[in-house]
């Protein structure tokens, strides 16, 4: 009997798994290969991350929604979608800036997607070639000249 634990999330369905591998972007080698270009340059506007915005995050969506926190937000001038805690102008820049441009056409263009990256532990071994090493078939080396004209001494032999 194989007893179902209530906090493990079932597996997907393949299909499924698909269409959220194929939504999942890599851009880790692209990020950090702008981040470390800007390190040179002053200010520090952006970082290969972008800042982070409460406002923008989903899951405090209910929470901004709130009377209070709406009339907190307008007395504070933040009711238009706020800013990030880096400020407006790394905002802007992250978002309009060559780094921010050239990640969000990267990604709308597809790039950044790798089945071999995304597919995970599902991929790993689905198609496997045989592998004949610098032993040779018969797992030893066959280096002398005797060697190398007869079969293996081990084919065939059973104990």
């Amino acid at each position: 009997m194989v007893v179902k634990n209530k906090y493990i999330k079932p597996d997907l369905a393949p299909d499924e798994k698909q269409k959220l591998e194929k939504a999942f972007t890599l851009d880790c080698v692209a990020i950090g290969t702008l981040a470390t270009d800007n390190v040179s340059y002053n200010p520090k506007l952006a970082s290969g991350i972008p800042p982070y915005n409460s406002q923008k995050d989903r899951t405090l969506k209910k929470y901004f929604k709130s009377p209070v926190v709406k009339k907190t937000l307008k007395k504070t001038g933040q009711d238009d979608g706020g800013d990030s805690i880096s400020g407006k102008h790394v905002d802007k820049y992250t978002q309009q800036g060559g780094m921010g441009k050239y990640i969000q056409t990267r990604n709308r263009s597809g790039a950044g997607y790798s089945t071999m990256e995304v597919a995970g532990h599902d991929f790993f071994m689905t198609k496997p070639k045989s592998c004949i090493g610098f032993n040779g078939a018969a797992g030893y080396r066959r280096t002398t000249p005797d060697l190398r004209t007869k079969p293996s001494v081990f084919e065939g032999k059973r104990r």
